[in-house]
């Protein structure tokens, strides 16, 4: 009898956690439902933690599986400075594209943000990660940060583009002291929150052809 009433509460120990795991669940299942369910901020505006996460998780989604992997670990170092990293653009159609280039926010007509997969899966190797705290403005303080952790993963961003071999010197050294204080005034390249791997072109990732996509640092364009 004394055995009988151990299992039993056992088996009902064991349901209530069930029970209780199964809730949680379905309350966070909840709450990303109304999430995702109502209209996103201004672009400039700042996330809560929930919203933020879904968006990042969407946009996750987009990557390419092995440059998906990295992206996280920089989004996870950039946390770890206290900083609020948002994805705002992964993957992009060829009308995206080309509006981009329009926009003067790319300079290809095919890169990196274009990828898909053998049936036209969304599978970027390129993303655009910017503070959430404040995503219209160019703030040094995110964006070197961003270059420093990106390319301790074997990924590089537009932040030296289009800059003088002086001011290339400058950010560079930044970047290798982590020193952020005086980069207020500092010249950054034209696309600073742009991510993509450093070691391929966007027609061997087209191709699937990815060994060395991490490694030794190439200046590939968009």
């Amino acid at each position: 009898m004394h055995k009988r009433v151990i299992t039993s509460f056992g088996f009902y120990k064991c349901k209530a956690a069930f029970v209780g795991a199964f809730a949680l669940v379905a309350i966070a299942a909840y709450l990303a439902y109304n999430s995702l369910s109502r209209p996103l901020p201004p672009y400039g505006a700042p996330r809560s933690h929930l919203i933020l996460w879904v968006q990042n998780e969407q946009k996750l989604k987009e990557l390419h599986p092995a440059f998906r992997l990295k992206v996280r670990a920089v989004i996870k170092d950039l946390k770890t400075r206290k900083l609020r990293p948002r994805i705002a653009t992964a993957w992009r159609s060829p009308q995206s594209q080309a509006d981009a280039v329009a926009a003067g926010k790319s300079k290809v007509q095919f890169g990196f943000h274009n990828i898909t997969g053998p049936n036209g899966q969304k599978r970027a190797w390129a993303c655009d990660i910017v503070d959430d705290n404040n995503a219209r403005v160019t703030n040094p303080k995110f964006f070197f940060p961003l270059a420093k952790i990106a390319e301790s993963h074997g990924l590089i961003t537009g932040i030296r583009w289009g800059l003088s071999e002086s001011d290339i010197r400058l950010v560079e050294l930044s970047i290798e002291k982590e020193d952020w204080a005086g980069t207020t005034t500092m010249r950054t390249g034209w696309d600073p929150a742009h991510l993509q791997p450093i070691g391929i072109t966007a027609e061997q990732a087209q191709k699937d052809l990815i060994k060395g996509a991490f490694v030794k640092p190439r200046d590939n364009s968009k």
